[in-house]
């Protein structure tokens, strides 16, 4: 059930974002960025990935991210909504 939920919360970016970029070409708002977590957003895929790794006894770690440099992405290019477990 878990999945299910953050794949709807998933899919709702996805349509939030197609929504943003419509304002944006309307010139209803303007473009924003911010900073993303990269450590954080990595972990967030391995998250949403791990069930396919299952069947194929696939094991995926990362490693400590010291040091590495926050991320200022277009607004659509990162998911808006880490997924929590």
């Amino acid at each position: 059930m878990g999945i299910i939920d953050s794949e709807s919360d998933r899919f709702t970016g996805l349509v939030d974002d197609v929504l943003d970029l419509a304002r944006i070409e309307s010139g209803q708002t303007v473009w924003e960025t911010s900073q993303v977590d990269l450590p954080g957003a990595i972990e967030a895929a391995i998250d949403l990935t791990h069930a396919l790794t299952l069947p194929k006894n696939v094991t995926v770690k990362i490693g400590p991210g010291n040091g590495v440099p926050r991320l200022n992405p277009t607004p659509i290019s990162w998911s808006k909504r880490p997924r929590t477990c």
